[in-house]
């Protein structure tokens, strides 16, 4: 029997494929192991390969693209109508294999080594900047509790752990100095990284012609070019900006989830007297918005060096040394 459709529904071990010929009749319904995939697919004459776009799924599309099979992947979201009563992995495998022959079934383009690459390293910045709140918010409640408080601020929190950490802090029982000197240390490490993060970021955007064009956008900055380059790459796969808005879940035609309307931005914040800040939707992607409020203020920003050499900068290198050096 000549199979026309596979479906594929990844695992960390055990996998399942579902194949169908071209007049529906099933052809194998059976699990393989890891090991096993790539050569029971080189076994295989050319068809179309439907996965799921979900952890390992780019790898695995260009892993059996070059086998010189069609590989198609999909939002799962997409593929849940499909799911039958009952699930399991045979019954999603057949899902997958029904939903990839949809002819309105909207796919997603397979990332290359270096989009995720990229969105490793945004990833690995988002989980940082977690762990620095999570940090800051230590070193602020347990001070307090023998009545010193912390201003507000990044500056301020890394101010005080350097003072720990040179022991110029006074009025603290021995063992807290001890507990809060390694909260410290770990404070002072965590913001080189996220330094390191960032001006990597700034570089890339500046080595990517998709982001070098995202940034013409009034308030997308380099973070959020970067960003947003490696997640869609060549938008081939958008037949229009409209599609493009709704697949980040964002209000419909409105670029990188900003809305038509403007508002002033808040007080304390005011840049220059004609700015303005884009309101972007509670719809869309998270990690899209937390981005904005930096790169709202991106235009009137100076060089990356400038930044960072100015001693107004309360992220400045030179408040704990430089960066370390990550290979």
């Amino acid at each position: 029997m000549q199979v026309t459709t596979v479906g594929l529904d990844l695992a960390k071990t055990i996998f399942h494929v579902h194949g169908v010929t071209e007049g529906g009749e099933v052809a194998f319904n059976r699990p393989l192991r890891r090991a096993q995939v790539l050569g029971f697919f080189e076994r295989l004459s050319p068809c179309l390969i439907g996965i799921e776009a979900c952890a390992s799924s780019h790898h695995w599309g260009r892993e059996l693209s070059k086998l010189g099979l069609t590989v198609r992947l999909m939002p799962p979201m997409y593929v849940k109508p499909y799911v039958k009563r009952g699930k399991s992995d045979a019954v999603d495998a057949e899902a997958i294999c029904e939903a990839v022959t949809r002819p309105t079934m909207r796919f997603v383009e397979i990332k290359s080594e270096d989009q995720q690459a990229l969105l490793s390293l945004h990833r690995a910045r988002d989980f940082v900047v977690r762990q620095r709140t999570q940090l800051i918010n230590m070193l602020r409640s347990r001070p307090a509790e023998f009545g010193i408080a912390i201003a507000r601020g990044v500056a301020r929190a890394i101010d005080f752990a350097k003072g720990i950490i040179d022991g110029k802090q006074s009025g603290l029982p021995e063992l807290a100095q001890d507990v809060l000197r390694g909260l410290s240390r770990q404070r002072v490490e965590l913001h080189n990284r996220l330094r390191w993060y960032e001006i990597t970021m700034r570089i890339q955007a500046r080595l990517s012609r998709q982001a070098q064009l995202l940034q013409t956008i009034p308030g997308v900055g380099p973070v959020t070019a970067s960003a947003v380059a490696a997640t869609i790459g060549s938008g081939h796969q958008f037949k229009s900006g409209r599609k493009c808005a709704s697949f980040r879940r964002n209000r419909a035609g409105k670029t990188l989830g900003r809305s038509a309307t403007r508002r002033p931005p808040p007080k304390a914040n005011c840049g220059d007297a004609g700015s303005h800040r884009w309101r972007s939707h509670r719809g869309g992607r998270r990690y899209f918005r937390r981005m904005r409020t930096s790169d709202d203020l991106a235009p009137s920003q100076q060089s990356l060096m400038e930044g960072m050499n100015s001693p107004d900068d309360p992220g400045n290198l030179t408040l704990i040394g430089n960066p370390p050096s990550i290979r």
